[in-house]
């Protein structure tokens, strides 16, 4: 399919999707999974210890993919050329996002409202939905993130060959930095004093004792310390993909 349709095709995906939303929930089980593995995050419990989240419904983000792979052209210009280009768009989805966020009708599942304050009022405002990526979602962090390329694009120093070294194992460093937060929460409930047997179980459980924690400048340090920590492993694996094209299955990892 020549990358213009599939760009349109991603098009039509992430800004239509939202209106799917309109469509009742299915009252039959096997009807609303099919309908949840393609649209709709949704949770079936199967007993009081096992349960199937759907987090990642298959069409909204296969919007998202369809778009990125036809962006792929435009990452082949000369930089002189597609470093206005990731401008103009980056400002059109953020102008977007606002105009259509301020408008409270269509983009977003859960609509903003005024709250107490006004600090509360811009979360309310910036509060939109990822499970599944609604349009909102999708316009406010794409939108800052081509902003962003476009600022560094053609850029080379310490702080952007760093950055590629994550980019090019982006799956790598989500599947190992899920574990390493789950351990770390583990090793943090034990320092606090907690046992094994004050480890809460079950769906949507991820073992944090009720009372245990830390403050939130010390979860932006352990973020912080996490991601240095996955850097040696993210360059090695960097390097041993680009080692072993022959193996093709490590393009998805």
């Amino acid at each position: 399919m020549p990358v213009r349709w599939v760009g349109i095709i991603g098009l039509v995906i992430v800004f239509a999707h939202n209106l799917l939303q309109l469509v009742p929930t299915f009252t039959n089980t096997a009807a609303r999974l099919g309908w949840a593995l393609l649209f709709r995050t949704d949770f079936f419990p199967i007993s009081p210890s096992f349960a199937l989240l759907v987090g990642y419904p298959i069409i909204p983000w296969l919007g998202i993919m369809l778009v990125g792979f036809a962006c792929g052209a435009l990452i082949e210009r000369p930089v002189n050329e597609r470093k206005p280009i990731l401008l103009r768009i980056g400002l059109g989805a953020l102008f977007l996002f606002v105009l259509l966020r301020f408008l409270n009708i269509y983009g977003d599942p859960a609509p903003w409202s005024a709250q107490k304050d006004q600090v509360f009022t811009i979360l309310s405002f910036i509060n939109v939905t990822k499970y599944p990526p609604s349009l909102l979602y999708t316009l406010v962090t794409i939108g800052p993130m081509l902003l962003f390329l476009s600022a560094i694009d053609g850029t080379s120093n310490g702080f952007t060959r760093w950055l590629t070294v994550y980019g090019k194992v982006p799956m790598f460093y989500y599947i190992l930095h899920w574990y390493l937060v789950h351990i770390s929460m583990l090793v943090m409930s034990f320092l606090q004093g907690y046992t094994w047997a004050d480890i809460p179980s079950g769906p949507l459980n991820f073992g944090r004792p009720e009372g245990a924690g830390i403050s939130l400048g010390g979860v932006y340090a352990v973020w912080l310390g996490l991601v240095i920590l996955l850097y040696p492993a993210c360059k090695w694996y960097g390097q041993y993909k680009a080692e072993h094209p022959e193996i093709g299955w490590l393009r998805y990892i």
